[in-house]
């Protein structure tokens, strides 16, 4: 009878849907809006939406409402107003990408310094 009343146990304890331990349950709008206060002002975000196919959105933060936050889309220069629910995630990017940029520009200079070069050397000879 023990192990009976064990085993039903563990079962409710495993399969129930209510919160175990005092945790209370966190509604989606109240963790996206908490993690968004977390971020610092002017943060670059990548907002992934609910709807299936949709594109994600990549810009910076400008403001968080109570329903909705703003993102400045850095491409079109134009604010989108983003409600929580329409939200899937959110990410901050870390740290810039100028550095890539850096690299494939030099990259390119040296490359036609080079070929400049060549050129330059062969048709002199």
């Amino acid at each position: 009878m023990r192990q009976f009343i064990a085993i039903a146990l563990a079962f409710v304890c495993l399969f129930t849907s209510s919160p175990v331990f005092g945790q209370v349950p966190v509604d989606d709008a109240v963790r996206l809006k908490q993690q968004l206060n977390t971020m610092p002002a002017n943060a670059e975000v990548e907002v992934r939406l609910q709807k299936k196919g949709s594109r994600k959105i990549e810009g910076r933060l400008v403001a968080v409402g109570d329903q909705e936050f703003e993102v400045r889309i850095d491409r079109t220069v134009s604010n989108q107003k983003i409600a929580f629910s329409d939200v899937k995630s959110i990410k901050e990017q870390k740290g810039s990408r100028l550095w890539v940029r850096i690299v494939v520009i030099g990259a390119v200079a040296w490359a036609a310094v080079g070929i400049i070069a060549y050129a330059t050397l062969r048709g002199g000879v």
